[in-house]
């Protein structure tokens, strides 16, 4: 939790100065946030004719964001003095005056899947596919899929690697 109190008071720096403070004013603020994360996942490796390996991967991750918030302002804080910069001692008139808040509530939501193989360890082979969801987007474009392949040479990476 964040609480925050700012205090601006009454500033005369001379006739027509741009940087002049007619009015003091006291803004306040609290708000809550939290993120909580799960993620979890399973890996399995297995040799086949001692020259083919394979991993598999399953995996999940959950995200979910909470915000809540209130803000206000107002002016006119009596004496000009931090000691009196509380909102309810503030103008209840004046149309300056002002109170809001805010609330979010966001999550995320991944599964995956990885597939790897090499054989003899020259030639590798890795394939990724997810889908992942987000309240922030529409309720039609919520969730999506997302894919990945890989194909390397091991021995060929070496040789150039030698020079």
């Amino acid at each position: 939790m964040k609480k925050e109190r700012t205090f601006t008071p009454i500033q005369n720096y001379g006739i027509s100065k741009v940087y002049n403070i007619p009015q003091s004013s006291v803004y306040q603020f609290k708000a809550t946030s939290t993120r909580v994360v799960f993620e979890t996942f399973a890996n399995y490796s297995k040799t086949f004719a001692e020259d083919h390996n394979t991993t598999f991967t399953l995996g999940t991750s959950v995200q979910n964001d909470l915000f809540d918030g209130i803000y206000a302002s107002g002016i006119n804080v009596p004496n000009n003095s931090y000691d009196f910069a509380q909102l309810n001692l503030t103008d209840p008139q004046n149309e300056q005056r002002s109170l809001n808040s805010g609330f979010a509530d966001k999550r995320l939501t991944s599964f995956f899947g990885r597939i790897q193989y090499d054989y003899q360890g020259k030639y590798l082979f890795s394939g990724l596919i997810r889908r992942d969801g987000s309240s922030a987007f529409i309720k039609e474009f919520r969730f999506d899929q997302f894919w990945a392949c890989d194909y390397r040479l091991e021995n060929f990476r070496r040789k150039l690697l030698k020079g």
